[in-house]
């Protein structure tokens, strides 16, 4: 009698464990399946659906953070990330061009984590995204990015967070 309870015991545990497992396994799938693009190894964070990931770089042995697109365009939208803050449903992601740039501009972008599109202004300078972003009509068309001429055509609760951002910078 007692053995036949140490068996029930174990094939218990086991049961528990192997439904354990399955919903380990079954629920992960779910939530890696939920990103369209995955990340990588690089990958520091991952925004939305992951068509925004904050990336590892070790260019030319200086190491940095940027923030790429990937989906069907694949392109680096900011080379050197110098301030990042999530607000609500938006990340607000500020930074140089790219590393070692020796200008003075920053590029502003706002990434609307509802649809996975972002805004993108350079800061002073106005309509500047040509200089410092490839694909820039590219993905005006697909709809993942709209350009601004200033910062200043951003919300003002943007606005007013792309600021705070900037006086840290400074």
């Amino acid at each position: 009698q007692v053995r036949t309870m140490r068996m029930r015991k174990k094939a218990i545990l086991i049961l528990a464990i192997s439904a354990l497992m399955f919903a380990i396994c079954y629920f992960g799938q779910i939530s890696i399946e939920s990103k369209k693009y995955p990340s990588g190894r690089d990958t520091i964070r991952s925004f939305g659906n992951g068509t925004f990931q904050l990336l590892r770089s070790n260019v030319y042995g200086t190491k940095g953070k940027v923030l790429y697109m990937c989906n069907e365009i694949n392109t680096c939208i900011i080379g050197d990330v110098q301030a990042i803050r999530e607000q609500g449903n938006s990340v607000v992601v500020i930074g140089s061009p790219y590393k070692d740039y020796s200008g003075n501009e920053k590029v502003c972008v706002v990434i609307d984590l509802s649809n996975n599109v972002m805004e993108y202004c350079v800061w002073p300078s106005c309509n500047q995204r040509n200089r410092f972003i490839l694909y820039a009509d590219k993905m005006s068309e697909a709809g993942c990015a709209v350009f601004y001429e200033s910062v200043f055509d951003f919300s003002e609760e943007k606005q007013q967070i792309i600021q705070e951002l900037l006086q840290q910078l400074d």
